[in-house]
């Protein structure tokens, strides 16, 4: 464990563990982000290019003249292309993110639906010789290994013996022998995978956070157009 101020570890824990793969999962992986994806690549093709942006000049002056009962030579009404190209770059910015983010999560964040879910996926077809090396590839870089909660416990572990050979015993016995085992090493078990969920969910913080900050930002300036129209429509009818 890092000697550090315990100041200085709650402050590096919190960089650490922000914006975590499983919590990223929530929006990279959905199929709203994976057809954002391409959003970017065929918008420029229908829209912003001058065909489209001239399509939209005249639609947004006949949608003005429409909702505002004014000329759109009126700086105060003319929305021009730049509302769009905000929508545009927001879009551009949450589908790099989702590309990024299904390219570099780690599999077991992305394949399974959380610690739990792996946790008992790993120790249905668990034995001895797979928890021993569980055990044994629990080393996280230093930098982050005290973000890790029961890693020095989970370095402790080890694993009770497993059922001896039954060669011709019965289906049902080798069966009970191999419960037995299971039930021993239980908790060991639960403690080790659930350190493994953790390392792999809290790596490469700084790319997590700029995925995080790509999401985010991508999002306000997606919204951001639809926010002011919302504002202009109110105040017009006030």
């Amino acid at each position: 464990m890092i000697c550090l101020p315990q100041w200085l570890k709650h402050a590096l824990k919190s960089c650490v563990t922000l914006a975590s793969w499983s919590s990223l999962k929530n929006i990279g992986h959905s199929k709203i982000t994976a057809a954002i994806t391409l959003i970017p690549i065929i918008g420029y093709f229908l829209i912003l290019n001058d065909y489209g942006l001239d399509l939209f000049s005249k639609f947004e002056s006949a949608l003005a003249k429409v909702i505002f009962d004014v000329d759109t030579a009126s700086a105060n009404t003319r929305f021009n292309t730049f509302n769009l190209k905000l929508v545009y770059l927001g879009l551009w910015c949450v589908g790099l993110a989702g590309l990024l983010f299904n390219i570099f999560c780690p599999r077991i964040i992305r394949n399974y639906r959380d610690d739990r879910e792996f946790v008992e996926s790993s120790v249905a077809v668990s034995s001895k010789t797979g928890l021993t090396a569980a055990i044994r590839s629990l080393s996280p870089p230093v930098w982050y290994s005290f973000a890790i909660s029961g890693l020095d416990e989970a370095r402790a572990i080890t694993p009770q013996n497993a059922p001896s050979s039954v060669g011709a015993i019965a289906r049902e016995v080798e069966m009970h022998r191999r419960q037995e085992w299971v039930e021993k090493n239980l908790d060991a078990m639960n403690l080790c995978f659930h350190v493994t969920y953790q390392i792999k969910d809290y790596s490469a913080a700084p790319l997590r956070l700029f995925l995080a900050t790509l999401f985010i930002s991508g999002s306000f300036l997606t919204i951001f157009p639809s926010i002011t129209v919302f504002l202009r429509v109110l105040q017009s009818l006030f």
